[in-house]
C-alpha cells in the first residue's frame, strides 16, 4: 500500500509502503488467494484507521470475524518521505487550466436538465470553461436542430421530430375523460424518454415550461387499449435537490392525472458483479422487473442510506435501509407470463422493440445507437445471437455502497438483488403517497454500476427495457 498521511496538529506529513505478506489456511485453493486479499484490503480501508495501534486492531478483527482463512499477516512499513507543507503540491493542481468541453459534453447536460433550460454561464461554470466557447457549442448544436434558445439567454434540449417542435404550452391543455391516462411512465435520461414514446403510439408531447422553477413534460398516447402518459425527471438520486425535485415532479404527475392505476419506471440500471455463474446473474442488454423473491424478503425495492459500524473495530456491521413493496402483484404475474414464453433464439417482446428501433432509425435518433453494442465476453446462444433476458428480484441504490465494491457485493447477496440503479426512491415514495398499488421498476442492463456510466449500452438497454414495458401493458386487463 502506498500512503499519504498528514498531521494536522503538527502541520508535518508523510509518505509511506506498507508491504503486506498473507499466509493461507492449507486447505485454500491457490486460485482465491487474489480476491481474499483483495477483499480484505477493501474492508480494512473503508475508512482508513487513524493510527498504527487501531490500524492492526483492524486487521485481528477481520481476521478473527470474517477471513478465517488467513493465518497470518506479516507487515513491513516504510517511510520514504516527509512532508512539511501539504498544501505545496496541492496548490499546483488548484489553479489548473481551463478544463477540456466538448459539444457532446455540453448536449448531455442538457439532456439532463430537460425539461428544464439551462443558462449559458451555468454551463461555462458546469465546465469551468469559458462562455465564448460554451456560445460556440450552443451555436452549433441550435443549426442542428438539438436545442432551443429561449428568453434571458436559456437553453432546452429539443427532439428534432415535429411532434415537439410545438410542444412548448404555458399550461396544460384539459384532458376529456375518455383520454384520462391510467398508466403513467417514468424516466430519468434523455435517451430513455426517446425510447419509451417510441412504443407509444398517437402521442402528444407538451412542455410546460417555467423560467423560475420545474418544468414539466408530459407525453400522451395509447398502448394497447390503455391511455398512458409518459415524463421525465431532471434529477434523481439521495440528494436533497434531487429528492425533492423527482418527488414533486412525481406527485404533480399523479395529482394532475388522478386516475392512474400503474406506474412504471422505466430506464437503464447496473448489474449485480458479485455473482459469476452464467445464468444467475443479468448481462448487458438483459433486463430486470423490480419484485419481491419470497414472503421473508417481500422488498422490490431498496434503499441503503447508511453503514452501521462497530465503534471499536470501525467495521460495518449492518447497513441502514428504507425499503418498499408491491400490494398488487398483477405486473409481477404477466411478467413471470412473459419471462417463461423466452426461449433461447426469441422472446415475446422482440416485435415491439424492432418496432421501436426502425422508427427511430428512420426518424434520426439524434447520434444514438439502438442497436445492441459487440461485445465478446457477453452471454450468447448456441447459434450466436444474444438474446435478452428477464430477470426478476429486488432493485437497490446508494450512494455509500458505491464508495465500496465489496461492501456492494455483500449487499446484493445479503438483500438477494436483480440490479442497481441510480435512485428513485422520492419517485417510489410518491407512489405510496397516491396510494397507487401497482408499480414497478424497469431497467435494462448498461454498465456494472448503476446503469449511469455504461452509454454505449444505455440506448440498447432503454430501448429494451421499454419494449418489455410495451409487451406488459398490452397484457394489463
Amino acid at each position: 500500500l502506498h500512503l499519504t498521511l498528514f498531521d494536522k496538529a503538527n502541520m508535518l506529513g508523510k509518505e509511506e509502503i506498507r508491504r503486506m505478506h498473507f499466509y493461507f489456511a492449507s486447505d485454500m485453493e491457490e486460485t482465491e488467494y487474489s480476491g481474499y486479499v483483495r477483499s480484505f484490503i477493501e474492508l480494512l480501508l473503508v475508512e482508513f484507521p487513524k493510527d498504527y495501534a487501531h490500524y492492526f486492531k483492524r486487521m485481528i478483527k477481520l481476521m478473527q470475524k470474517r477471513f478465517t482463512k488467513l493465518r497470518k499477516i506479516l507487515v513491513d512499513i516504510a517511510i520514504t518521505r516527509w512532508i512539511t507543507d501539504q498544501s505545496s503540491e496541492s496548490d499546483q493542481n488548484i489553479n489548473s487550466v481551463e478544463e477540456s468541453v466538448s459539444i457532446d459534453a455540453v448536449k448531455e447536460a442538457l439532456e439532463h436538465a430537460f425539461p428544464n433550460s439551462l443558462k449559458e454561464d451555468d454551463i461555462a461554470d458546469l465546465f469551468n470553461c469559458s462562455l465564448e466557447v460554451v456560445q460556440l457549442y450552443l451555436t452549433e448544436l441550435m443549426s442542428r436542430g438539438l436545442i432551443a434558445q429561449l428568453e434571458n439567454c436559456q437553453w432546452i434540449r429539443v427532439n428534432r421530430l415535429a411532434e415537439f417542435q410545438n410542444a412548448m404550452v404555458k399550461q396544460m391543455p384539459k384532458v376529456g375523460h375518455s383520454d384520462t391516462p391510467t398508466v403513467a411512465i417514468v424516466t430519468y435520461l434523455y435517451v430513455e424518454k426517446i425510447a419509451v414514446d417510441a412504443m407509444i403510439e398517437n402521442r402528444k408531447t407538451y412542455v410546460r415550461y417555467k423560467t423560475d422553477g420545474e418544468s414539466n413534460v408530459y407525453t400522451l398516447g395509447n398502448i394497447g387499449n390503455r391511455r398512458v402518459v409518459s415524463t421525465k425527471l431532471s434529477a434523481v438520486g439521495q440528494t436533497r435537490s434531487a429528492m425533492i425535485s423527482s418527488g414533486s415532479i412525481t406527485t404533480r404527475l399523479l395529482g394532475g392525472f388522478p386516475e392512474i392505476e400503474h406506474v412504471f419506471i422505466v430506464g437503464v440500471g447496473g448489474r449485480v458483479t458479485g455473482y459469476s455463474e452464467k445464468g444467475k446473474r443479468a448481462n448487458l442488454g438483459d433486463i430486470v422487473v423490480a419484485s419481491s423473491t419470497n414472503d421473508e424478503s417481500p422488498y422490490s425495492y431498496i434503499v441503503c442510506h447508511s453503514l452501521q459500524r462497530n465503534r471499536e473495530s470501525n467495521a460495518v456491521e449492518c447497513y441502514g435501509v428504507k425499503t418498499w413493496q408491491q400490494h398488487d402483484n398483477i405486473i409481477s404475474k404477466i411478467t413471470t407470463q412473459l419471462k417463461n414464453a423466452c426461449t433461447e433464439n426469441s422472446v415475446p417482446w422482440d416485435k415491439f422493440f424492432k418496432e421501436g428501433l426502425n422508427y427511430l432509425e428512420s426518424n434520426e435518433n439524434e447520434g444514438y445507437k439502438f442497436e445492441r453494442p459487440t461485445m465478446q465476453n457477453d452471454y450468447c446462444n448456441s447459434s450466436g445471437e444474444c438474446a435478452p433476458q428477464i430477470y426478476m428480484g429486488p432493485v437497490a441504490a446508494s450512494r455509500v455502497l458505491f464508495k465500496h465494491e465489496v461492501l456492494k457485493d455483500d449487499f446484493a447477496e445479503r438483500f438477494g438483488l436483480a440490479a442497481f440503479d441510480a435512485g428513485f426512491d422520492s419517485v417510489v415514495e410518491s407512489i405510496f403517497g397516491n396510494r397507487i398499488s401497482s408499480w414497478t421498476l424497469i431497467r435494462g442492463i448498461a454498465d456494472d454500476s448503476d446503469g449511469t456510466k455504461g452509454k454505449d449500452w444505455q440506448p440498447h438497454a432503454a430501448l429494451q427495457a421499454a419494449a418489455l414495458m410495451k409487451a406488459i401493458i398490452t397484457k394489463l386487463p
